[in-house]
C-alpha cells in the first residue's frame, strides 16, 4: 500500500537553472526548471544522458561546487531556501532529511571501512553523541541493513564493500541513505548498473521502504519500464529543459511530446504486457527496435526555437526553428513543450492562457 501524498508540496523547484563557463562560451545545461514533490510521493525524472538531470539533483542538494557552476532559480525543501542556504545548512539537511542514493555503489563506499560503520555514519554526525553510543550505533548498522533485505546482517555489518555482491552493496547503499530516516530520498540511476533480477528487487525494495516510512522519492532515470512501476509523476527532460510532465498513467497512456514517444518506441517490447509494453507495441512493430535519430543540441550553442527541432518527425518548420515552445497544460496535470499537439484552450505553467 503506498504512503498518502499530501497536497503540500515537500520540495517545490521553480526556475532553476545551471551554467557553466568554458571557452567556447556558456553551457546552460539546466533551463528554467520547475517541478514540485509532494511527502509520500514518488516523482521520476527520465531522459537521455545529458539532459540535466543529475545535474539538477546536484545543484538543488549543493553538491555541484559553485564557481564554476552559476546556480539561479529557487527550490524550497519544507519552507528552506536550498539554492540560497549556507554550506552548514545543507550539510544539516543531508544524510539527514535528504537521503542520497547515487548510481555505483562500489565508488560511493569506501573500500577501507567496513559496512556497518559507513551505513551509520550519517547517523552519527546528525544526532547527538551523547544519544549515541558506538553499540546503539553498530546496533542501529545491523537495522538497517536486515530492513534492506541483507542476509545475516549481523555477520555481514563487518565486512567491506568488496566482500557484497553489486546488488548487496547498492542495498547497503540504501540502508545508509535510511539511517536517519529522511523525509526524501534521491535515488540517482540507482539500478543502471545491476542485472535485470537485481533491478527488480531494488525497485521492490525501494517501494517497501516508502510505504514502510512515508517518505519522498525522486527516482532519476532513463529506463522507462522501471519507471512505469515505480512512479506516481514523471517528469521528462531533454536539453536541459522539462519538455513534457504527467502522472505515469497519463505519460504512458496519452504521451504527448514526440521526444517522450521517441523514448517509449526504443523500447524492446517481448510480451505486451504493462502500461510500457502497450504503449511501445501500439506505435512500432514489435520485432523492430527504432531510435531517436541525431543528437541533442550542444548546451553552449542551443537553437533559437525548440530544442528538440532538428530531430523532431513532427516539426514546423518555421515556428518551430524559431520559436521556443512554452511549457502549457493539455489536459489538467499534463504538461508539454511543443507546438505539435497543442492543447485548445492553451493554458501556459504560470496559469495564463496563450
Amino acid at each position: 500500500m503506498s504512503p498518502p501524498i499530501s497536497s503540500q508540496p515537500l520540495l517545490d523547484v521553480q526556475g532553476l537553472s545551471v551554467s557553466f563557463p568554458t571557452r567556447d562560451g556558456l553551457a546552460r545545461v539546466v533551463r528554467d526548471v520547475s517541478w514540485q514533490v509532494a511527502r509520500g510521493e514518488t516523482v521520476a525524472v527520465v531522459g537521455e544522458s545529458g539532459s540535466g538531470k543529475s545535474v539538477s539533483m546536484l545543484a538543488l542538494t549543493g553538491l555541484l561546487p559553485a564557481p564554476p557552476a552559476r546556480i539561479g532559480g529557487q527550490a524550497r525543501f519544507d519552507g528552506i531556501d536550498l539554492i540560497g542556504a549556507d554550506r552548514e545548512t545543507l550539510r544539516a539537511l543531508r544524510g539527514d532529511r535528504i537521503g542520497m542514493v547515487f548510481q555505483d555503489p562500489m565508488t560511493s563506499l569506501n573500500p577501507y571501512l567496513r559496512v556497518g560503520r559507513q551505513v551509520v555514519e550519517g547517523l552519527q554526525a546528525h544526532r547527538s553523541q551523547s544519544t549515541l553510543s558506538r553499540r546503539a550505533a553498530h546496533e542501529r548498522a545491523v537495522e538497517l541493513l536486515a530492513m534492506v533485505g541483507i542476509p545475516e546482517p549481523r555477520r555481514r555489518v563487518d565486512d567491506y564493500p568488496h566482500e557484497f555482491s553489486g546488488g548487496m552493496r547498492q542495498r547497503v547503499m540504501i540502508a545508509t541513505a535510511l539511517a536517519c530516516d529522511p523525509d526524501l530520498l534521491v535515488a540517482d540511476e540507482a539500478t543502471t548498473a545491476l542485472d535485470v533480477t537485481t533491478q527488480a528487487q531494488i525497485v521492490e525494495l525501494v517501494g517497501e521502504l516508502q510505504s514502510r516510512l512515508g517518505m519522498a522519492v525522486i527516482w532519476i532515470s532513463h529506463d522507462l519500464g522501471v519507471v512505469a512501476r515505480i512512479a506516481h509523476r514523471v517528469v521528462v527532460m531533454y536539453a536541459g529543459q522539462v519538455v513534457e510532465e504527467a502522472p505515469v498513467d497519463a505519460l504512458f497512456a496519452d504521451t504527448r511530446h514526440p521526444y517522450s514517444a521517441g523514448l517509449l518506441r526504443a523500447l524492446p517490447v517481448l510480451e505486451p504486457a504493462g502500461p510500457v509494453a502497450r504503449t511501445a507495441s501500439a506505435t512500432t512493430d514489435r520485432a523492430e527496435l527504432l531510435t531517436i535519430e541525431g543528437l541533442p543540441p550542444d548546451p553552449r550553442r542551443l537553437p533559437p526555437g525548440c530544442a528538440f527541432y532538428p530531430r523532431c518527425p513532427h516539426r514546423l518548420d518555421e515556428r518551430c526553428a524559431t520559436e521556443p515552445p512554452p511549457l502549457r497544460e493539455v489536459v489538467p496535470g499534463h504538461f508539454i513543450r511543443s507546438f505539435y499537439s497543442e492543447p485548445k484552450p492553451a493554458i501556459d505553467r504560470d496559469g495564463s492562457g496563450g
